[in-house]
């Protein structure tokens, strides 16, 4: 069975922050506009996760690497996209849950998909 579009882009507003939260992670910094962690991929003193609660997309600065709540969770639960995409439906409440993150329009992935981080934002460290 296909998935529609309108399912996709309503999985992908699910905000990153509460899947991480369910994940067990807790963030270190919040601020209005973003979520700061210790990486859930590795152990850290000082957090280079981000997420923008606003775009709904998370980068790990460490890394250079980033994405889609999708992507996020085939990292987290090292699975794939179709296997990711089922899981996300199945375990969110998307009509309770979900913000008013509005997909980013810009295009800022690269042909594997994960988000590509603008130079600036790798110099500066964190992008703030």
């Amino acid at each position: 069975m296909k998935m529609k579009e309108e399912d996709l882009s309503l999985i992908k507003r699910y905000p990153i922050v509460a899947y991480l939260e369910r994940k067990g992670f807790k963030p270190v910094r919040r601020t209005p506009t973003y979520a700061m962690y210790r990486s859930p991929f590795r152990a850290e003193i000082h957090p280079s996760f981000k997420v923008d609660t606003q775009k709904n997309l998370w980068i790990d600065y460490a890394e250079g690497r980033g994405g889609s709540i999708i992507d996020l969770c085939m990292r987290l639960e090292n699975c794939t996209l179709s296997e990711a995409i089922y899981r996300l439906g199945q375990t969110t409440s998307f009509d309770t849950a979900c913000n008013n993150a509005e997909p980013s329009k810009e295009k800022a992935y690269s042909s594997n998909g994960s988000i590509r981080l603008p130079k600036e934002e790798m110099a500066n460290g964190q992008g703030d």
